[in-house]
């Protein structure tokens, strides 16, 4: 699972799908600066913001629909004998809204009656025109405001200045899930940004949605009007070219005469790799560096196995084994790696290999060559701070002692190998890639063993 930033973990689109946004290193709004911003309540729990377009018409997200709603309005505090309170009626959502995506997250919220507009209450107009990258902009909201376990809502509506950024520059973060009708913005200090139940970006009225896994600090976009985290599979960055055959035992999986993951062979019938990755069907490629051409070998897969506790939500237990229709004929370009008799300790010198993409542009293609690049094993309770609670005792985290390289896009299922044992598969992280330091995460093998040797001996 990939997660795009502000974190993530989509890590895959997925995991954080209902996390919500926040403000995170902002400031309280000066007071009665946004009378047109409004609370809107499911059985006394904020669930989003929203924005009064009409007295009787509120603007917010689709991702919020609920069944009934009390909305609130007339406070910049959460809580407040001032606030005035309308029930809503019916909620409008855009006819080409897709829960999935959260593509055309927009809706419209009918109070039950006109809201009385005054100094604290006002309507907003809708914006005549779109603003260009590099404007002033303002986010409000009373997301949470640290990133703690247990962190409450701000009991004031806090504000952060960003500014929109381009379309160009945002697809480079958000590669698929961005389109034309959503915008993105940044914190000019890449310091401050939303976070959970913080749903609308302002002053130019569009959602955010969060992408990640609580970690709102990261300086990524924050993307306007529906975004998800996405399963990306992973990269190498800053690698080199890896020794000529020092890794005869990593496949290359192929669908459709697409590469789609890498993998490793640890019995001539058997390919190990991750369940993110499974497809209806598959071309096992094996012994070259190349990724096309060279004197590779090519088998089919005729059945994958998916650990019976994987969760396509969130990755859980993310890995697979694919059996291939005839046995791989072992040689000098082609071997089978043995399974970690113990799990390795956190600064332990690593190697991780794939063919995943090696520069953060758009459109990037995967090399031609097996990339390489020495990473060291990051103990539990530093990951945890990256990854929070999506991180789990059966996976391993490992980063590039300099923070320059890295896994991206097409090194899902790349071997993490240390001191010559085989201890992880590349399952997850960030994107975009290359954030300097971030630890990736790998499904961990070696709590694995006993599930791989019984999977393979049943269905031999």
């Amino acid at each position: 699972m990939w997660l795009e930033l502000p974190p993530g973990f989509q890590i895959r689109a997925n995991a954080a799908h209902s996390n919500g946004e926040r403000i995170i290193n902002g400031v309280v709004c000066p007071r009665v600066s946004h009378p047109w911003l409004v609370a809107l309540y499911h059985n006394n729990t904020l669930q989003c913001a929203g924005v009064l377009i009409n007295q009787q018409w509120v603007l917010t997200v689709a991702h919020c629909h609920m069944s009934d709603y009390i909305v609130q309005m007339g406070s910049d505090l959460l809580v407040s004998r001032r606030a005035r309170k309308i029930n809503a009626t019916e909620s409008f959502v855009h006819p080409w809204y897709d829960n999935r995506t959260d593509d055309h997250d927009i809706m419209l919220v009918k109070l039950s009656s006109p809201a009385r507009l005054s100094r604290y209450v006002k309507k907003i107009n809708l914006p005549s025109s779109c603003k260009d990258p590099g404007s002033n902009c303002t986010v409000a909201g009373w997301g949470i405001t640290i990133m703690v376990k247990g962190a409450t809502f701000s009991s004031e509506l806090m504000c952060s200045d960003v500014s929109p950024i381009s379309y160009q520059e945002c697809k480079l973060y958000y590669p698929t899930v961005l389109k034309k009708y959503m915008i993105c913005a940044v914190a000019p200090d890449g310091l401050s940004s939303t976070c959970i139940r913080q749903y609308l970006v302002t002053p130019f009225i569009a959602a955010t949605r969060d992408g990640g896994a609580g970690t709102c600090w990261r300086q990524a976009p924050d993307l306007a009007s529906g975004m998800r985290v996405e399963d990306t599979g992973e990269r190498i960055i800053n690698g080199g070219v890896c020794p000529r055959g020092s890794h005869p035992w990593q496949v290359a999986l192929f669908q459709n005469n697409e590469f789609q993951c890498a993998g490793v062979l640890v019995n001539p019938q058997w390919v190990l790799t991750v369940a993110h990755c499974r497809r209806s069907d598959y071309i096992v490629q094996m012994g070259s560096d190349l990724l096309v051409g060279g004197r590779s070998r090519k088998i089919r897969a005729t059945e994958s196995f998916v650990h019976p506790w994987y969760n396509n939500r969130t990755d859980d237990h993310d890995i697979m084994l694919v059996k291939l229709s005839s046995p791989a004929k072992l040689s000098r370009n082609v071997k089978k790696i043995n399974l970690p008799s113990s799990c390795k300790d956190p600064g332990t010198s690593c190697t991780v290999s794939g063919w995943g993409i090696t520069i953060m542009v758009e459109d990037a293609t995967n090399p031609s060559e097996l990339m390489c690049s020495n990473v060291n094993i990051v103990s539990y309770k530093k990951c945890r701070k990256a990854y929070r609670t999506l991180l789990k005792k059966y996976m391993i985290c490992a980063a590039a002692p300099d923070g320059l390289s890295s896994t991206c896009r097409g090194d899902s299922g790349s071997p993490l190998m240390c001191e010559g044992s085989l201890q992880g598969l590349v399952s997850g992280g960030y994107y975009p890639c290359r954030l300097p330091f971030e630890p990736v995460i790998y499904t961990r093998l070696c709590m694995y063993r006993k599930w791989i040797y019984d999977t393979m001996k049943t269905n031999s």
